[in-house]
């Protein structure tokens, strides 16, 4: 279970006020263990948490905040499968939506000069591995020693385990002193002080290079709709961003918008059937636990989202 004290109380990383709102607050049990399997994203250690937003700039953040010291409490190894092969890692990809349409408009393919990427809370090491195959000079860092160690196995090799903060220990070791492109797909909401930490990603950037981030848009029609009960709303989640507060973390490491993807609107109408039928399913279990006998299952099986996340592409100024 996790300690209290493996959290702390946090300022405003953007402008540093210790004044906020408390948008979501959840006890312990908000989520009951009996009723359903829990991990630690979901409030599988039995502790609250709430979310909060800055009263001065926006921000939105969850605080207290977890330490850099309990982070192997939040990325367990136990649930990484063990039968994932090479065939199905690449063939299974979720890569379309950012090879293409966004790194393939930036960088001409097939590419005339060599392009240094670094993919940042890599996983399994796919994103390099594809963009190795078009020509890239391409690696990845992942802090779950299981994930490169299943990426290892199956033959992915550019994939080095470790935190962020390795990067400089890998750039000696690559004999690389600049990356041209920075990669970190689902990641920068995980981060327990992204400014500091994409400060130091940035020293290895010069004029022109990007870095392409994606993450939950909080301004997206499913946080909208569904607030407290959003998927994406749980422990590993530290930061929650708007394009207004990205923009503004980004700006005080010199970098500007270069380009925006959202999830196109057709997709959220085709879905929101579906969606609003799950959520009543979600609610009802969620409120009504101690009178269902159903199996017990994990709770965000119900828990409702569109594709709520956005993909925004920053250029070194």
């Amino acid at each position: 279970m996790m300690k209290e004290n493996l959290r702390n109380e946090r300022d405003c990383i953007l402008c540093g006020s210790e004044s906020y709102e408390i948008l979501h607050y959840y006890p312990k049990e908000y989520y009951n263990h009996k009723q359903y399997i829990t991990y630690s994203w979901d409030g599988g250690h039995k502790i609250d948490f709430q979310v909060v937003k800055c009263n001065k700039c926006g921000l939105v953040y969850l605080n207290p905040s977890f330490t850099e010291e309990s982070l192997h409490y939040l990325y367990p190894t136990s649930i990484i499968p063990e039968n994932l092969t090479y065939n199905n890692l690449i063939k299974n990809h979720n890569f379309n939506f950012l090879i293409k349409p966004i790194i393939g408009k930036i960088y001409k393919m097939p590419l005339k000069s060599k392009v240094n990427m670094i993919d940042i809370g890599t996983r399994y090491g796919v994103l390099p591995e594809l963009l190795s195959k078009k020509g890239f000079n391409a690696f990845g860092i992942e802090y779950n020693k299981k994930c490169v160690e299943v990426a290892h196995k199956n033959g992915i090799k550019n994939i080095y385990q470790g935190k962020l903060q390795d990067i400089e220990k890998i750039s000696n070791e690559l004999k690389i002193s600049n990356f041209n492109l920075v990669t970190l797909i689902d990641v920068i909401e995980h981060l327990i002080n992204p400014l500091e930490e994409l400060r130091l990603i940035s020293k290895f950037q010069k004029k022109g290079d990007r870095m392409i981030i994606t993450t939950m848009n909080l301004d997206s029609l499913g946080y909208k709709i569904f607030k407290e009960d959003w998927h994406y709303i749980h422990n590993q989640h530290m930061f929650y961003f708007n394009k207004k507060t990205i923009e503004k973390l980004f700006h005080k490491l010199s970098y500007e918008i270069e380009y925006v993807s959202n999830t196109k609107k057709l997709i959220d109408l085709i879905i929101i059937p579906k969606l609003i039928m799950n959520w009543f399913k979600h609610k009802i279990r969620r409120d009504n636990f101690h009178n269902i006998n159903e199996k017990k299952e994990w709770f965000a099986k119900h828990r409702p989202h569109f594709f709520d996340l956005f993909t925004i592409v920053f250029k070194h100024k």
